[in-house]
């Protein structure tokens, strides 16, 4: 088992400095960084048992390799629901929340269940979760695609309605469940018709909402 101070050895052994100001730029986010890429870390990771101890400890230290780090080496089978409620409400950690939700959220034993109460919550950021989950699970061709039709009916009353990352995790989910077959592709291309055009503001970045309806025109077969 190793300790805090080996893990940050081995890290300082990587330290090139390429994401050291990266991390400064969002908001009250003040994170610092020994440049590891994400490829470097999971290398790491594969070395190191699952450790929720560990992976906590790294977890509270204003690092983003250990951050990432304590994602990769947590055990989601022992994570309670509420260490994961406060996680994905946790402003300061969304610029990581693509990364825990791969490595933890998705894993998690209750994650469908969660994901399922996080899209009805009053915090927009469960809300938000709950979208963004499903863009992961639409890919898992063991779930009927009838899950999916009343997530769709729901995102073609609501998304006009909902905050603005909100609808961008709405939107992108709707292209996902579109992509799973033609049956949901016919189904979520008239819900997105339906919808409109869909604005996100996403401010000083020049990103814009996937267009679903190209896209799934595209798909036609």
């Amino acid at each position: 088992m190793q300790t805090l101070s080996e893990i940050e050895e081995i890290l300082k052994s990587y330290d090139g400095g390429k994401h050291v100001c990266r991390w400064k730029k969002y908001g009250d986010v003040v994170w610092d960084s020994y440049g590891l890429t994400f490829a470097e870390l999971k290398k790491i990771a594969k070395k190191i048992p699952a450790d929720r101890a560990l992976a906590l400890q790294l977890r509270r230290r204003k690092n983003y390799d250990m951050k990432v780090l304590s994602f990769l080496i947590d055990d989601p089978q022992k994570i309670p629901v509420e260490e994961t409620r406060r996680t994905i409400t946790n402003a300061n950690l969304w610029p990581l929340h693509k990364m825990y939700l791969q490595a933890i959220f998705i894993k998690l034993p209750y994650a469908m269940e969660l994901a399922s109460l996080c899209r009805s919550s009053s915090i927009s950021l469960e809300r938000r979760y709950g979208y963004c989950y499903l863009s992961y699970i639409a890919k898992n061709k063991k779930i009927p695609d009838e899950y999916f039709i009343p997530i769709v009916n729901i995102i073609e009353a609501k998304l006009q309605l909902e905050d603005n990352y909100v609808k961008d995790a709405m939107n992108t989910v709707l292209y996902a469940i579109g992509s799973r077959s033609e049956k949901l592709r016919v189904y979520v291309l008239n819900a997105a018709k339906n919808i409109g055009v869909v604005k996100v503001d996403y401010g000083a970045s020049n990103a814009r909402p996937i267009d679903v309806v190209m896209l799934l025109e595209k798909k036609e077969k």
